[in-house]
């Protein structure tokens, strides 16, 4: 842990260019399998959800019915919005307590699935070519970017139209409270990786001018 955390937090010697470029890979190469790995549990966990909701909600809402009802507290009043059966043998939260709707919270979690595979696509490249520099590169890094910048901030914007949309359109006539919460998390790193887009950018002009130097 120590060996590592020196090589990061120091910069190789100048002229070793070569190990550079070999250590670059070698950890671009482990974060295109973290990125994967994670991946691949927001995706084991969509299906487990899917299949939950598929195998044993949707059923009983199509056997018993089911309509919009206000969750309300007795101290708060209302606090949200779900699906529910007559009997509440099965439910579904379109709009949780504290305002958020869950399908802003789904769009954003579909952003953060798209940003880590296209993160670890960029990556395993990087690891295979050892060239961090290319406008690909770049482009794929300012894709991440937005889409954590979506999933901070147009998610839950959309998440909250939608649900407004479809709740007029359902005839819905209860008391609404809806929070267009914003990610701040997502949406700062988003910024961030698009600035470092940037960044590999004008490094790929420098690669240029030293490739004809040599």
């Amino acid at each position: 842990m120590g060996g590592l955390w020196h090589r990061l937090m120091n910069a190789p010697e100048a002229g070793d260019r070569a190990r550079a470029l070999s250590e670059l890979a070698g950890e671009a190469k482990w974060a295109s399998r973290a990125c994967r790995f994670v991946a691949v549990l927001m995706v084991l966990g969509i299906v487990v959800i899917v299949l939950f909701f598929v195998g044993l909600i949707a059923p009983k809402f199509i056997a018993e019915g089911a309509s919009l009802k206000s969750i309300a507290s007795a101290g708060t009043g209302f606090t949200g919005i779900e699906l529910t059966t007559p009997e509440r043998t099965a439910t579904f939260t379109l709009v949780s307590e504290d305002g958020t709707t869950t399908i802003g919270k789904w769009l954003g979690y579909l952003c953060v699935l798209a940003a880590l595979i296209v993160a670890s696509r960029a990556l395993a490249i990087i690891a295979s070519t050892r060239s961090p520099f290319s406008y690909a590169r770049s482009r794929e890094m300012k894709i991440v970017g937005l889409l954590l910048v979506c999933a901070g901030l147009v998610a839950p914007l959309a998440g909250t139209l939608l649900a407004v949309l479809g709740l007029v359109v359902s005839g819905f006539r209860d008391s609404l409270s809806l929070s267009m919460a914003f990610e701040a998390a997502s949406l700062l790193a988003g910024l961030v990786v698009i600035v470092f887009g940037r960044i590999v950018d004008y490094g790929c002009i420098l690669q240029e001018q030293d490739d004809r130097l040599l």
